[in-house]
């Protein structure tokens, strides 16, 4: 079948046709959750109790308690709910209700519960094959209009397709009357009296499909729907799940979306006969009978299995637990934290219950959320974190850290803390969210605050090898002591808070070693936050080097915490392509810079001098911050006395790792895009897969919204052409003397021509390795998924097993990988034969997303070999490389993914993936992780995506008629905003790719006339239709306006008229634009028209128009360099001094907006045959028309244009 231009297959056994009676909605999470809200509201209102509510709806009694007391108006709309939805059922001015023909009666219900109600099927309802032919033959069929809804109301508006043409519906419609079908009107009566709704239906409707080509997109009703198929058997899709009905079959459902996708290979007609109607009381107690048994109110037992599965994922939480902790889980739990909230925040706090309650408290988790507060940042001897410090750039002798060794490469984890509203934005995510609530998940892909204790000091050790800088890390930060706050034995850092913080840019300068000959990648920046502060403002920050240029940023905004117990970080978290930094030199400092836009308390310490001191300028934060600045130069900040350093700190490393509990991790070890100071090397792979990392860091983003917590990922940062990451560590023998051509794909990381630069590139990869191994540990038995790139213009799934096995079982009978199971990079989930061809393996959920996207191995293209599996383009895959053999076991899973290039973005600049295909990716593995991991993850391709006039389609918006962009909110070319709606223009310009050049437009002549400019148009107002046009804009091209792009120009303000003349001479109307001169070059005025009349084709004077400008000051603008000689402008020049009196000059200000119309000469349209112009005053009248716009001899037209809006 084919569905919203997707081709799906769908296989169909008996059991399906024995399927009878009611069936829970497979409806979104986020109307899933909505439902469970006014479920408990209802319930509660039917006189059960909060635990009897609680069995029935499979929640805890903290979900029930938080929402049953409520009034429906008060609950809010989660994510991906319509607003309409959130309406009572019934008409409104909107236009709900209009169209479905249901009558409402007394005993009706339309609360907003009503919205939903679970599917009934029932066989063969109505048993006579003649149905069919009695309403093919006796219903006048035509043809309907395509519409769309609006979200927000419901209202429906006409769908356009890209030529402006109305669309049709897929299907012919008609309406049914009684007695045009006798077997028909005893099917209807036996379906009123068994569901009682004689007296609330009308206008029953039927839809006719003539072959398999006929079909009814995806749409929903206001109202209940009882649907009856006649014919030959067809796909009704209710919420994206597929019902095969048949001659006779009757399906009752709520206001689910449906639709007929379709069928191609079938060539006889179907027939569906459509009653709607509204509930009333009885009905509606019985809509949702698969959730509870409608006698008892006990869980049914797909409910039962629910429950049974999310018991066994707790329990083997439980067993996972320190023993230890047994007492602090039970406390925090009698508190009315979850199991899964208490165990996070435990293990964030090491087993202190006091330190545990804190978290949960401070991250917004009171007794109903659940977060794991957990980020680490690692990275190994390549890994760095930088912070301001008032010492010298010798490091301190390090010392032992308590609980740690002082050679440890490894940075501990640092509690979080998710602050803020939803209204307060960042991309940022954090990880660990334990449930996959979606109103948690929009919050967190809105803002993150990641909070961590701070230390008394960070001591930096150095590493050196063949004379080059390796690596920094920071030891390890274990909080507050209360000797920080009291130094002693003379030292200098003494902490304090600043309260008067606004509209400031503060600069910090940190010194950085290594980032020259070998630029580091920038992981994060932290601010210090005093635990005083009580204004939650908003914050950003930056980058500048030495020289004061500007290097970074500006950051995504986070809120400031407030209510902290201690002294915190606030880190901004940095992703994206952009993010190398290079010094000026190898021993050289930056300069960290931050922003709020409310005066918050932040945390300092005493600097011995003003060269150690903050500075500060004055910038409003939302222009902050400057290109260049020089700091140095800038006042630094003091108090009481003394000069302070604002707390600062900054990440550095060659290695990203994004913190996750989502048992998956992803890898991108051939994304990186540093390659200064690495050498090629001299074997091997050199391209890099590109954009991968960018499309690892969005996967993870995404996947974090879809699964209510995130995955972990590492990425290497390194360009592949210095170190492949993917390859086992050496040169051309690995250090155990192993000949690299007997490793993965024959070779090793680092064959290197320099001994030094080998060293080097081992080593990084050794941390690598490393680091993707601590990952794969701490998340044990989770899911790792290379993503990689590929040339090929297809999806290949790499899971260990070569083109050949793949060849060989594709061609046995029956298909069958079963021989290859312990060589599959999925053994640990179970066979081959099904995760790689199933119903539930990766190909298939890609294929399922992007059908037009070739997927090897999947269930539709199992091999590689197009003789053994028609539809291969290419002959050889991926099987997987290194990192998936080393990496996999028996308990831990892998996948390779290749992605092609339409997937990636590639060749696009600035980087950028394709926003579709992250969603059907991560969609894909959505659905891997709730089949095979007991995960919750949403798995709708257009999960999170809103088109506000459009379509989702795969992940993406298709725009309505007169809408672009990624969500369909801005307006297409040629059309204009009006109201709410985006609006289709008539334009009327100069011919399109025609010469130009460009002029002065002057104000006055060399004798003081002032110049009006004017083109003439002729106007085919045929698109406008019998009821014509209003003009709303004149634009004009303007090449110039500033002194800042040419010279002859100054840089005042200006103001320019505009006025349109009909072709007998008469002014329509005139505007003006007062501006402001600008850098820019080559952009258009618009110049808003004000009062316009209304132009028609039949008016004899709108043949044509003039339109003209003036101008106050002199400006540079496009003329067109051969023009018609109708089209050739001419400079009228006119005395002001006759107009200043005159009303319809509206001269009040000195200036004459435009030319009274008894003024406009009649000699207008005589042609130019010379570039002459007037010699004195006294050769032309008050206004003149004797000067055509002309440079050597040529003519020319102004370059303007004017916009109408057809009636």
């Amino acid at each position: 079948m084919q569905f919203k231009g997707r081709e799906e297959v769908t296989e169909f056994d008996q059991q399906h046709f024995q399927a009878e009676g009611l069936f829970a909605q497979n409806s979104s999470q986020g109307h899933k959750e909505y439902q469970d809200r006014l479920r408990a509201i209802h319930l509660r209102k039917e006189g059960l109790q909060k635990a009897a509510i609680a069995d029935a709806l499979g929640r805890s009694e903290r979900f029930v308690a938080k929402w049953w007391q409520k009034e429906v108006k008060e609950i809010p709309r989660p994510w991906g709910v319509h607003e309409y939805l959130t309406k009572d059922m019934g008409r409104n001015n909107h236009g709900v209700g209009q169209t479905n023909g249901a009558t409402m009666t007394e005993d009706s219900v339309q609360d907003t519960a009503t919205w939903w109600r679970d599917v009934e099927v029932k066989r063969k309802f109505a048993d006579d094959p003649g149905i069919y032919d009695e309403i093919l033959q006796n219903t006048e069929w035509k043809a309907n209009n395509a519409r769309t809804r609006d979200f927000a109301t419901g209202a429906y508006h006409l769908k356009y397709d890209q030529r402006g043409n109305i669309r049709w519906e897929g299907h012919q419609a008609g309406k049914y009357r009684q007695g045009l079908s006798p077997a028909t009107d005893k099917v209807l009566q036996k379906l009123f009296v068994e569901y009682g709704i004689a007296d609330r239906t009308s206008g029953i409707i039927t839809n006719w499909y003539p072959d398999g080509q006929g079909y009814l997109g995806s749409h929903r009703h206001d109202c209940w729907t009882a649907l009856f198929s006649f014919g030959h058997e067809r796909i009704l899709t209710i919420d994206n799940t597929p019902l095969l009905m048949q001659d006779g079959d009757l399906c009752i459902f709520g206001t689910q979306r449906h639709g007929v996708p379709v069928m191609p290979e079938i060539s006889e007609g179907r027939i569906t006969l459509v009653v709607f109607f509204y509930p009333n009381n009885m009905q509606k107690k019985g809509m949702w009978q698969t959730i509870t048994d409608p006698e008892t109110m006990a869980p049914s037992a797909p409910l039962g299995r629910m429950l049974h599965d999310e018991q066994l994922n707790l329990e083997h939480e439980k067993e996972m637990m320190a023993p230890q902790w047994e007492q602090e889980l039970s406390a925090l739990q009698q508190l009315g934290f979850s199991p899964s909230d208490a165990w996070t925040a435990l293990r964030t706090a090491a087993g202190d219950a006091d330190a545990a309650a804190e978290l949960l408290l401070l991250s917004g988790a009171v007794p109903s959320s659940a977060a794991e507060v957990e980020e680490k940042q690692r990275g190994g001897r390549f890994q760095k974190r930088l912070h301001a410090t008032s010492s010298s750039m010798s490091p301190p002798t390090p010392g032992p850290v308590p609980g740690t060794s002082s050679t440890s490469t490894e940075l501990p984890p640092t509690e979080a803390s998710e602050k803020g509203s939803a209204s307060i934005g960042s991309g940022g995510q954090s990880d660990g969210w334990q449930k996959p609530d979606e109103e948690l998940a929009m919050r967190l892909s809105l803002m993150q605050v990641w909070v961590s204790w701070m230390g008394c000091r960070g001591d930096i050790l150095r590493s050196f090898h063949h004379g080059m800088l390796l690596a920094l890390r920071l030891r390890r930060l274990d909080g507050f002591m209360d000797s920080c706050r009291q130094p002693s034995h003379g030292s200098y850092l003494s902490w304090i808070w600043w309260l008067q913080l606004c509209d400031k840019t503060l600069a910090v300068k940190v010194p950085v070693l290594g980032c020259f000959s070998k630029p580091c990648w920038l992981q994060s920046i932290r601010v210090g936050i005093d635990e005083t502060n009580s204004v939650s403002g908003l914050a950003k920050v930056g980058l500048y080097l030495s020289d004061g240029s500007w290097a970074l940023g500006p950051s995504e905004t986070l809120a400031v915490p407030t209510s902290l117990s201690d002294h915190a970080w606030l880190a901004f978290p940095l992703r994206g392509h952009d993010k190398e930094l290079r010094t000026l030199q190898e021993v050289d400092h930056v300069w960290l810079v931050l922003n709020t836009d409310q005066s918050v308390k932040l945390t300092y310490e005493n600097a011995n001098s003003l060269e150690e001191a903050t500075r500060y300028v004055s910038e409003d934060f939302a222009e902050a911050f400057a290109l260049t600045r020089q700091w140095e130069q800038e006042s630094g900040r003091q108090w009481g006395g003394h000069f302070r350093n604002l707390r600062m700190q900054m990440d550095l490393g060659d290695v990203s790792i994004l913190p996750g509990s989502l048992p998956l991790i992803l890898e991108a070890p051939h994304g990186g895009r540093i390659y200064t100071g690495w050498p090629q090397r001299s074997s091997g792979v050199l391209t890099s897969d590109q954009n991968t990392d960018v499309f690892a860091e969005a996967l993870w983003s995404e996947l974090g919204l879809r699964c209510g917590r995130f995955p972990r990922a590492v990425i290497l940062r390194v360009k592949r052409q210095g170190v492949d990451a993917n390859r086992a560590t050496g040169t051309t023998s690995t250090p155990g003397g192993e000949d690299c051509s007997t490793q993965s794909n024959g070779e090793c990381c680092c064959d290197l021509p320099d001994a030094g630069d080998q060293q080097v590139a081992m080593e990084l990869n050794d941390v690598y390795h490393s680091l993707l191994a601590d990952e794969v540990a701490a998340a044990s038995d989770a899911l790792l998924v290379a993503v990689h790139a590929t040339g090929r213009h297809r999806v290949e799934v790499g899971v260990r097993l070569s083109a050949t096995d793949l060849n060989q079982g594709a061609g046995e009978h029956p298909p069958s990988l079963q021989q290859h199971d312990s060589d599959s990079s999925l053994r640990a989930l179970g066979g081959a034969t099904e995760l790689v061809w199933g119903s539930s393996s990766l190909g298939h959920y890609l294929k399922t997303n992007r059908p037009s996207m070739e997927v090897v191995p999947s269930p539709t293209l199992r091999c590689p070999d197009d003789a053994v599996c028609p539809g291969s383009s290419y002959s050889s895959l991926f099987m997987g490389g290194h990192n998936l053999k080393i990496h996999v076991s028996n308990t831990q899973a892998g996948i390779q993914l290749e992605l092609p290039q339409v997937m990636r973005g590639y060749g696009s600049s600035p980087p950028m993936v394709e926003p579709a295909a992250v969603k059907q990716v991560a969609a894909a593995l959505a659905s891997f992780l709730n089949a095979h991991y007991q995960e919750t993850c949403e798995t709708d391709v257009n999960f999170g995506l809103s088109c506000s006039h459009g379509e989702a389609l795969q992940g993406v918006c298709v725009c309505d008629q007169g809408y672009v962009g990624e969500t369909c909110g801005s307006c297409a070319e040629g059309y204009l905003l009006v109201g709410a709606t985006c609006q289709r223009l008539v334009i009327i310009s100069p011919p399109a790719e025609v010469t130009q050049k460009y002029g002065s437009a002057f104000v006055t002549t060399s004798s003081g006339k002032k110049y009006l400019y004017t083109r003439k148009f002729a106007t085919d107002l045929e698109q406008c239709g019998a009821p014509g046009c209003r003009p709303l804009n004149l634009s004009v091209r303007i090449r110039c306006d500033s002194d800042q792009c040419h010279n002859d120009v100054d840089g005042a303000a200006y103001t320019m008229g505009g006025a349109v003349y009909d072709a007998a001479g008469q002014q329509l109307c005139n505007g003006t634009i007062s501006r402001t001169a600008q850098a820019e070059t080559d952009w258009w005025l618009q110049i808003p028209l004000h009062s316009c009349p209304v132009l028609q084709e039949s008016q004899p004077d709108h043949g044509a128009v003039y339109l003209s400008i003036w101008t106050s000051k002199l400006v540079k603008v496009r003329w067109e360099q051969h023009p018609s000689a109708t089209s050739i402008s001419r400079g009228l020049q006119y005395k002001t001094e006759l107009f200043q009196q005159d009303p319809t000059a509206h001269s009040s200000d000195g200036l004459v907006d435009a030319v009274p119309p008894s003024q406009l000469p009649s000699w207008k349209d005589l042609p130019c045959t010379s570039a002459s112009s007037c010699s004195s005053d006294d050769s032309c009248d008050c206004i003149s028309g004797c000067t055509c716009r002309s440079w050597s001899g040529d003519f020319y037209g102004l370059m303007a244009t004017l916009s109408m809006q057809p009636v």
